[in-house]
């Protein structure tokens, strides 16, 4: 982190926003489960760049980056989908069902996610390659659709990709 302290404050400032918001989560004094959540999505928002449509985008890039495989990405996409629908009725003051309160007080599908997401950020900053967070914040969305171009930036940033020799030249499994 001392590193890239100062792209933290600079070039990469979304990527300090996502640090602060999870390191929020700890912060918190009784372990304030809504507010985790806020939280946590708060800064996969920020290390996106997301402005619109944001379930959608939140879920579908972050579980390309960290699945290894498709079955891997579905779990991941469905989790995220589940913890932003109970995001959003916190902030807008709805009543959660049971199911939605016991995903608040266990969080840590979550900040698993959260964690590892950052994690390839923070790895990403502080070991650029052809690959750097600029590039990724251009337009993530058609490199994370390729297999290929997927595993290259899973490898740049230091995300176990799935195996290359499962794909082929056209990109399938």
């Amino acid at each position: 982190l001392m590193a890239i302290e100062h792209q933290l404050r600079t070039s990469a400032r979304h990527v300090g926003l996502a640090l602060r918001s999870f390191t929020s989560i700890y912060d918190r004094l009784m372990h304030q489960g809504e507010d985790c959540i806020i939280d946590a999505i708060t800064a996969l928002e920020a290390l996106w760049k997301l402005d619109s449509e944001l379930a959608f985008r939140l879920a579908f890039r972050t579980s390309s980056l960290l699945g290894r495989t498709d079955d891997d990405r579905r779990v991941i996409f469905e989790t995220l989908r589940k913890y932003y629908r109970i995001r959003s009725k916190i902030v807008h003051g709805s009543a959660l069902s049971a199911e939605e309160s016991g995903l608040v007080q266990d969080d840590e599908p979550l900040r698993d996610i959260v964690r590892r997401t950052l994690r390839a950020f923070i790895h990403l900053l502080a070991h650029p390659t052809d690959w750097t967070v600029a590039r990724l914040a251009r337009d993530p969305d058609p490199v994370l659709l390729h297999s290929r171009q997927r595993i290259a930036l899973q490898t740049a940033m230091a995300v176990e990709p799935e195996s290359l020799t499962q794909v082929d030249d056209e990109g399938t499994l």
